[in-house]
């Protein structure tokens, strides 16, 4: 939550969203996803073994199902949290596409981000994004780590989409139990940083 909120004020910053006339709020959440192993046919599996993450349009799914309306947030946000060099993860492609774009419309160009941990990507919310899992889309195995850290087998990313226009109809506050179970875990990890 304080993560997300980090993400936020930092984009209100950076970007210049303050002048936005209505209250800005952050969805957020967490995606694992195995880079190699075992997977469920229905995530989608290539040669790599990796996990793929469809492509898709970031939207309150909703109010998509109930209305048929479409509602993007205003920026959509990737941060990688896991390491990635012998076993590379699917790298989050952002297309020049829209929901409202013609569906045969040529796509001019496209993003491509490779995970690194701490990396950190913003996007306009309406983009047509995902992580297909794909060998030529992933960078070779390197055997040289500079960061010194060991691989992950899981792709951890922490989402976080901004929205200007009001919150997504089934998005709730975090419930108080979660919060205070997050804040204790994160004293115990401030406790056992302390000690080493």
């Amino acid at each position: 939550e304080e993560l997300a909120l980090a993400v936020l004020r930092s984009h209100v910053r950076a970007d210049g969203l303050a002048g936005w006339s209505s209250v800005i709020g952050a969805e957020w959440w967490v995606q694992v996803k195995p880079t190699a192993g075992e997977e469920e046919e229905e995530v989608g599996r290539l040669d790599n073994g990796a996990a793929s993450i469809g492509l898709h349009y970031d939207k309150d799914e909703s109010m998509a199902e109930r209305f048929g309306v479409a509602s993007f947030p205003a920026l959509s946000t990737v941060t990688y949290l896991t390491q990635h060099v012998a076993k590379p993860a699917s790298p989050t492609l952002i297309f020049d596409h829209t929901y409202e774009d013609e569906e045969d419309r040529p796509i001019p160009g496209l993003f491509m981000s490779h995970p690194r941990p701490g990396k950190h990507v913003a996007f306009d919310g309406r983009l047509l994004h995902g992580a297909p899992a794909h060998p030529r889309l992933s960078r070779p195995p390197s055997a040289a780590d500079p960061t010194g850290l060991p691989d992950d087998d899981l792709r951890i990313t922490f989402l976080v989409n901004l929205w200007a226009d009001g919150r997504p109809c089934d998005v709730k506050e975090l419930d108080p139990k979660v919060r205070i179970r997050l804040q204790e875990g994160e004293e115990e990890v401030r406790m056992a940083a302390a000690e080493a």
